[in-house]
């Protein structure tokens, strides 16, 4: 016959407990999981816009750019004053440096407003003086 031990009883009373109190978290993440797969196939996902309008691109020539190139541009037609294509070319090498060409940056020097192109001509003159011994060697 089985004898009857009193702490065997309460030693799986105590296995119990720790089972129940260690998987009741467990419980509620896998009803919280079960809840939120609910609100998932209720709710309706919005569409992203078919065309989000693009970034414009930076302009190629900036008034820092503007300003040298009109010095350079003014101090190589002095430099060769007498051979008109070199002068030619040396501004075109210019433009390449820069990564324009001489009809962009006619179209920059158009929209320019003229305030701003008289306003920029102190800023030219300096620029000139600054890089001269460049160009006079």
């Amino acid at each position: 016959m089985i004898k009857f031990r009193p702490w065997i009883v309460g030693f799986g009373i105590v296995v119990l407990a720790c089972g129940l109190v260690l998987s009741g978290p467990a419980c509620r993440k896998a009803r919280q999981t079960s809840d939120q797969l609910d609100l998932e196939e209720t709710t309706t996902i919005e569409p992203e816009p078919a065309e989000t309008k693009p970034i414009a691109p930076q302009p190629k020539i900036t008034e820092q750019i503007y300003i040298e190139i009109m010095a350079r541009t003014a101090l190589i037609w002095e430099k060769y004053k007498d051979t008109p294509t070199e002068a030619e070319k040396a501004v075109e090498a210019m433009y390449e440096k820069f990564n324009i060409v001489h009809s962009e940056f006619q179209e920059y020097q158009q929209k320019l407003p003229p305030a701003k192109a008289a306003a920029l001509q102190k800023d030219i003159q300096e620029y000139i003086q600054k890089i001269a011994a460049e160009y006079r060697k």
